[in-house]
């Protein structure tokens, strides 16, 4: 059954409103990244991130390799791994390496055989699971997340994150290897008339009254709206009837 949320909108406001923001973008501490591409940011940006730590993604042979050597809780200094790749270890004072996605490989090997399980002996649990995966697109390429490694390094004074980070991404056995940034999704609009839409977001701003005027808000009168879109944006579930009553 739909849910259906009335809305009253009382027209008292000295200028139109227009709808606020179609695209959304994801703020990145200090750059705006594209939400269907998610491009990473540089390392030359002054984005916020965590001191002497990599999140580095390494090639199948060499991550399968890592997986099985950390399954029997060998150290990182003891990694049977390429050579080059040991140097780069040494060099920059690897001192932990640890999986991003722990468990990855042996959750996914999991579904695989619950997706084997005949129906009569499944749980109710297990049947909402797989529920859930029907969900996914047919041909769906689930991403190889067991690659993804997060290490811990002290580098010697001179060494720059930005130098650790060019060195691994040089490295043949590593398909990528970036900053361990600190991030947070704040849905907001881009639309350029957005500041004047007090009723979303008051911050006290001031907004056109007349061609010769303007007017302060009073901060936080509004509908709190970023706060609503940083939890939720939309759904084909809810259905919104706007009623209006005519009043100016």
């Amino acid at each position: 059954m739909k849910q259906i949320s009335i809305v009253i909108l009382w027209l008292v406001l000295a200028v139109p409103c227009r709808p606020a923001a179609i695209d959304i973008v994801i703020n990145v501490d200090c750059r705006y990244v594209n939400p269907v591409t998610f491009e990473k940011p540089s390392p030359a940006a002054s984005c916020q991130y965590v001191p002497n730590e990599l999140i580095i993604k390494f090639r199948k042979n060499v991550a399968d390799t890592i997986e099985e050597q950390l399954v029997l809780e060998s150290p990182a200094g003891t990694l049977n791994i390429p050579r080059r790749l040991d140097k780069l270890n040494t060099k920059f004072r690897v001192r932990r390496i640890k999986p991003l996605f722990k468990n990855f490989s042996t959750n996914l090997q999991r579904l695989k055989n619950l997706q084997k399980k005949p129906g009569q002996l499944l749980t109710q649990k297990e049947k909402r699971i797989l529920r859930r995966l029907r969900r996914a697109p047919k041909n769906a390429k689930i991403p190889a997340l067991n690659r993804i490694y997060k290490l811990e390094i002290e580098p010697e004074k001179g060494q720059s994150l930005q130098e650790v980070i060019a060195a691994y991404n040089e490295d043949p056995d590593v398909e990528y290897a970036e900053l361990n940034y600190i991030v947070s999704t704040n849905l907001m609009p881009n639309d350029p008339l957005y500041p004047l839409q007090w009723p979303l977001n008051n911050t006290g701003q001031d907004y056109p009254v007349s061609s010769t005027r303007s007017s302060s808000g009073t901060p936080d009168c509004d509908i709190d709206a970023p706060e609503a879109w940083d939890i939720h944006t939309s759904s084909p579930q809810v259905v919104v009837a706007v009623v209006d009553t005519g009043v100016d």
